[in-house]
């Protein structure tokens, strides 16, 4: 008896459609995913990947912070990016003093340690990721930033591996509530790329009193304790100075030491231009205090950059 074609069919399709299925169900959550949500590069390494231990370790370094959220209206930040056993307690000051202004736009400036180019990456639309949620890209402010020059781009490479500007994000999603962030990795602009950047930035944030600038680095690296904290030392009072010109030339020299020292020198760059003329320091450390090994450390601040 011949078979039924049309039944034929039907058998063909439902079989396939099984194993399309099947295949599709198999395959990794990350390939569905909006390729403008960035995931996570060191969930589970630097900070915990579970939300709620997550939460409570930031709460912790908060609290532990013997600073107090500040009444004046700071503009810049600058926190470390260091796995958050090590750093965290000296971060939780930079974001404490910050926690009681209701920022709606959170620039966070921070510096390539894998991926070398000349120019300025900005995310530029999506989201990132981290176990407490997803972080909005600010994309009306990017799309404003862009425009304005063509060496600030989108370059999906130079955020691949990076750690210093996703570290800042769970603390930025603990602390705030309405928040969109502008992700900035600088690679190895020149000092007038980043002066330009600087103008730019200040066009774009314009009289916006609701724009936090967090600058993402720490300080030396792999010194004895002694040796560490004098380096420091001379790094912070430098940057109490706003003196951009002795940053960029000492750590070139490596007489300073600052894996951010480029966003840092942008950031004094814009507070020259804004009229920021106030620096605060809320808290140094390095990691000797942590686990207790004082031969090789990494040193780390928390400061604060605001006007009159």
């Amino acid at each position: 008896m011949p078979r039924d074609p049309f039944m034929i069919h039907t058998t063909y399709f439902l079989k396939n459609s099984i194993i399309l299925f099947l295949f599709l169900l198999m395959m990794p959550q990350r390939a569905f995913s909006n390729p403008m949500i960035k995931e996570p590069n060191v969930s589970g390494q630097f900070y915990s990947a579970d939300p709620k231990e997550l939460r409570a370790d930031i709460e912790k370094f908060m609290s532990a912070a013997s600073n107090t959220p500040s009444p004046k209206h700071i503009d810049i930040i600058i926190a470390p990016h260091a796995g958050y056993i090590y750093s965290g307690p000296v971060a939780g000051y930079s974001f404490k003093a910050v926690s009681q202004t209701p920022y709606k736009t959170i620039v966070i400036l921070a510096p390539s340690h894998f991926y070398g180019f000349d120019g300025i990456s900005i995310w530029e639309k999506g989201g990132f990721k981290t176990p407490l949620g997803i972080a909005d890209v600010d994309e009306e402010f990017t799309k404003k930033l862009m425009a304005t020059n063509p060496n600030f781009y989108f370059d999906s490479k130079a955020f691949e591996r990076e750690h210093s500007l996703e570290v800042e994000i769970p603390f930025l999603q603990k602390t705030f509530n309405d928040f969109k962030i502008v992700p900035i990795v600088f690679g190895q602009p020149s000092v007038q790329l980043l002066n330009d950047f600087a103008m730019s930035l200040k066009e774009t944030i314009g009289d916006r009193k609701d724009v936090l600038i967090v600058v993402s680095t720490d300080l030396s690296h792999y010194h004895d304790d002694g040796f560490a904290r004098e380096m420091d030392a001379r790094t912070i009072g430098a940057i109490k100075e706003l003196n951009a010109k002795q940053i960029w030339m000492e750590n070139q020299k490596r007489t300073m030491e600052m894996c951010g020292f480029i966003p840092v020198v942008t950031a004094i760059l814009y507070a020259q231009h804004k009229g920021l003329t106030d620096v605060e320091l809320l808290n140094y450390g390095n990691s000797g205090d942590v686990t207790g090994d004082k031969s090789s450390v990494v040193g780390y601040s928390a400061i604060a950059i605001y006007g009159k």
